[in-house]
């Protein structure tokens, strides 16, 4: 969505504080912010956004599906025998800790 002004942003920061939305990008006065929205608020926020003279510009639809589809490699399938991250690839909860014992090691 567009900031326009202060008060968009302090409005929106307002939302925010009581857990409608969350920013995905950073707040400011002026220019285009992105933000999540929970499925079940979805309706009331753009309700209370059109009221302030505001548009909620659906990008998707459903997170969930991205995340689920999103490719991951799992500790088992790293080539790299000293820690496995790269920045390349979503990782599971084992590759990263095994990635801070490697750093805590090195």
């Amino acid at each position: 969505m567009t900031v326009r002004d202060r008060e968009d942003a302090n409005f929106l920061y307002h939302l925010a504080g009581k857990g409608s939305l969350d920013f995905w990008t950073q707040l400011r006065n002026s220019g285009d912010v992105s933000v999540i929205v929970a499925p079940e608020a979805e309706a009331s926020i753009a309700l209370k956004l059109k009221q302030h003279g505001m548009t909620l510009k659906l990008k998707h639809g459903d997170l969930q599906t991205l995340i689920d589809f999103a490719p991951m490699v799992e500790a088992s399938q790293v080539k790299n025998d000293e820690h496995g991250m790269d920045w390349d690839n979503y990782h599971d909860l084992d590759t990263i800790y095994n990635w801070f014992e490697y750093l805590e090691g090195a």
